[in-house]
């Protein structure tokens, strides 16, 4: 099976997505939806499903990397189901590659740099699959625990607060360059339900992630042996190993069915931005690298991240 994704591998990806849940007006060799070995047709579960129907077309993607044999919906486990960045789950904002200062807004509507803070405002009316909104606590509880397995945005900031219920502040280390900041926060942040996450989001998680960090930006082997770093492992632990039933994202496409070979990924009209979806659904494929191009070729796939067809 494919090797678990790098960054690059994430960038091309979060670009496919973008492009896909903004830009796409039709499929042209795309089929429509049936009921397969992929998941079932369109019509989706919480939050809406598909109101296109059976007549919407489904795009088939295949990608460079996906998901070996066993999996997990947790996106903080090993078996992570990678499917959910930028399709299931959005980030803050996408970049424009390969501008390192243009983005598109996903969850974030807005943002600024005002007294060395990079404050980020979440989309009105963004909700969660399970009907719920996204709000900062979520981005917020994501910032904490992103920081227990030593995400790279905690070396650009020295703290993050949820100011109101759409408002979280990232304080910026003195002298760090804002064009790094922006994009370690905005283009690599991908929030998570904070009613699922949250239990683990504690009183002293919230001393010791900004405390470990601090000092590991003066003395990396001093840090490790703090008793904060010690609590945030096992904080991650415990993180990692719990078991979670069902994806439930914000973005514009909610997971149907998924087997070994391919997920069935459907549109889902609590999006906020579903007017711009004009297809029904994506048949996420799954298998050895060296068929993508083959199934490029004999229209089995529509498009991938190895290679993106120029816009018509």
């Amino acid at each position: 099976m494919r090797k678990t994704r790098g960054l690059a591998g994430k960038r091309l990806v979060a670009v496919a997505a973008a492009g896909v849940a903004m830009t796409m007006a039709a499929a042209c060799s795309a089929g429509t939806a049936t009921s397969g070995s992929g998941g079932n047709a369109a019509g989706g579960n919480a939050g809406g499903g598909n109101s296109q129907g059976a007549s919407a077309p489904y795009l088939s993607f295949s990608p460079c990397c996906s998901w070996n044999t066993t999996w997990s919906y947790n996106p903080y486990n090993v078996n992570a189901l990678g499917i959910q960045n930028d399709f299931i789950t959005l980030r803050l904002a996408v970049q424009n590659y390969p501008s390192l200062t243009d983005y598109t807004p996903q969850l974030a509507d807005s943002w600024k740099v005002e007294n060395n803070k990079l404050i980020v405002h979440i989309r009105e009316g963004a909700k969660w699959q399970d009907g719920s909104p996204v709000t900062s606590k979520d981005v917020y509880d994501t910032a904490l625990l992103d920081g227990t397995r030593g995400d790279g945005f905690w070396n650009d900031i020295t703290g993050v607060k949820a100011t109101d219920d759409q408002t979280v502040e990232f304080s910026l280390i003195k002298g760090q360059p804002i064009p790094l900041a922006e994009n370690d926060i905005l283009a690599n942040i991908l929030p998570y339900p904070s009613s699922v996450y949250g239990k683990f989001v504690t009183p002293q998680l919230e001393k010791d992630v900004p405390a470990y960090f601090a000092a590991n930006k003066k003395d990396p082997d001093k840090a490790a042996k703090m008793p904060e770093f010690k609590r945030m492992g096992e904080t991650f632990k415990k993180l990692a190993a719990e078991k979670v039933d069902k994806l439930i994202g914000d973005g514009p496409f909610q997971l149907d069915n998924i087997t070994t070979k391919e997920a069935r990924l459907s549109k889902w009209d609590g999006f906020w931005g579903a007017d711009k979806i004009k297809i029904g659904g994506l048949d996420y494929l799954n298998g050895a690298n060296q068929t993508i191009y083959p199934q490029l070729f004999s229209n089995r796939a529509d498009f991938s991240n190895v290679y993106l067809p120029r816009r018509s």
